[in-house]
């Protein structure tokens, strides 16, 4: 059942986990709010002097005292309890209070708070103040973590590859596949001996397949289950007997088939290792971007100019971006940029390399530069924009507004204007 939307104000205002999270909670909220070197004192219990925790503010020294009953009491209670902690703060001399509180305070008792502390600085943190502070998004885990507000059911993380397998001797599953992609085999189960009649009680299972995606593709094969062996071995004194264990077969890095696995031997017992599973394969449609993929919220959305661009981490990085004119001392002359893009997919196809052309053309409509390129839209995620860039190199030879486009098959997607300038002579 989704959460009413004023949740955090209910939890608060209805504590019931006591005094140590609460203090716990009051700290994060304080350090949120730039107060720094917070030094709590004694949250699972113990006599703290009136202080629940120093901490400074604005180079001054405060302490925090945190109140968080269950339920709104009166004015009153929250006044005494006020009063109490503000002695307790102007004895240890300090340059202020902050007062984390989740009871809801008035305007007219919160000026009579700070009526009472006189020369003591007072920052009260009451029931809404303290509500709005948890709800901003930088709070959402301490939110998730003291109130249990925050878990999203529509972003589980759903693990495409096979399971391994978990019963002795089970094979892994094989990897899943979405589309029209076939799911690989599961693994086979490993042989199960056991002479002496006794039931298997050590897992030998097999890893599970990669998934696959695409049209076409197919999903790694699960490993097979080792084989599972128990028997009676009759020992003498002093009998020494070899132990081996077999390691476990390792995924190729590459993508290649998964690694057997090793036997294990106890004496002349041999249980021997599982089959690494086959490799998938993945299929990529490459075509041109279709009237449906525009419909689908398909369009280009950053189209720039940049001296540089560095790819890294499925990151750009460029300098000197934007560019909007160019001035040359006389024409023709050489233009060398770089084209920086983002391809925004929307509810677009996703797995799929759609075709594109980029091209420039002068001021009179005619084509200086043009180069075709493949922009892979990736695996399936909530929101897909690849990045893309290539380097314009052309000659131009007149001024006016140029244009840069990025077309594929009839469709226009973007159009970046450039203005190519000769100073006057």
């Amino acid at each position: 059942m989704a959460n009413r939307i004023d949740e955090t104000w209910h939890r608060l205002r209805e504590w019931t986990y006591g005094s140590t999270p609460s203090e716990r909670l009051a700290a994060l909220i304080l350090d949120h709010e730039r107060f720094e070197s917070i030094d709590p004192s004694h949250p699972l219990g113990g006599k703290d002097g009136g202080q629940d925790a120093r901490c400074t503010y604005a180079g001054e020294r405060w302490i925090m005292a945190v109140y968080f009953p269950r339920g709104q009491k009166d004015f009153r209670e929250i006044k005494d309890k006020f009063i109490a902690d503000a002695e307790k703060v102007k004895a240890n001399r300090a340059a202020g209070i902050v007062f984390v509180t989740n009871q809801e305070l008035k305007r007219n008792e919160r000026r009579e708070l700070e009526d009472y502390a006189g020369d003591l600085k007072v920052e009260l943190f009451h029931l809404e103040r303290i509500a709005t502070i948890l709800d901003r998004p930088a709070m959402q885990a301490v939110r998730r973590q003291f109130l249990s507000i925050g878990e999203d059911p529509e972003l589980n993380i759903y693990n495409l590859g096979g399971a391994g397998g978990n019963a002795p001797g089970g094979g892994g599953g094989g990897g899943s596949a979405i589309g029209e992609a076939r799911g690989g085999d599961g693994g086979a189960g490993g042989n199960v001996h056991n002479f002496a009649g006794t039931p298997a009680t050590a897992p030998g299972a097999g890893g599970g397949g990669a998934a696959a995606f695409g049209p076409g593709s197919q999903g790694g094969a699960g490993g097979q289950g080792g084989e599972l062996v128990t028997a009676i071995l009759k020992v003498t004194p002093g009998m020494k007997i070899p132990v081996k264990i077999g390691q476990g077969g390792k995924a190729d890095l590459n993508g290649g088939d998964g690694g057997d696995g090793g036997d294990t031997s106890f004496g002349d017992i041999v249980a021997k290792g599982g089959k690494g599973g086959k490799a998938g394969f993945s299929v990529i449609v490459s075509r041109k971007v279709s009237e449906a993929d525009l419909k689908a919220g398909l369009h280009i959305s950053t189209l720039m100019l940049a001296e540089c661009c560095h790819f890294r981490d499925s990151l750009a990085y460029c300098l000197a971006a934007g560019i909007e004119h160019v001035t040359f001392a006389k024409l023709p002359e050489r233009l060398t940029f770089v084209l920086f893009g983002i391809l925004s997919i929307g509810n677009a196809q996703l797995g799929v390399e759609y075709e594109l052309t980029a091209s420039f053309e002068s001021s009179g409509g005619n084509t200086l530069w043009s180069q075709a390129m493949k922009v892979y839209s990736g695996v399936p995620r909530r929101i897909a924009r690849p990045i893309f860039a290539l380097l314009i190199d052309c000659e131009v030879g007149e001024p006016g507004i140029c244009s840069v486009l990025i077309h594929s098959g009839d469709h226009c997607l973007g159009r970046l204007p450039v203005e190519v300038v000769v100073p006057e002579t």
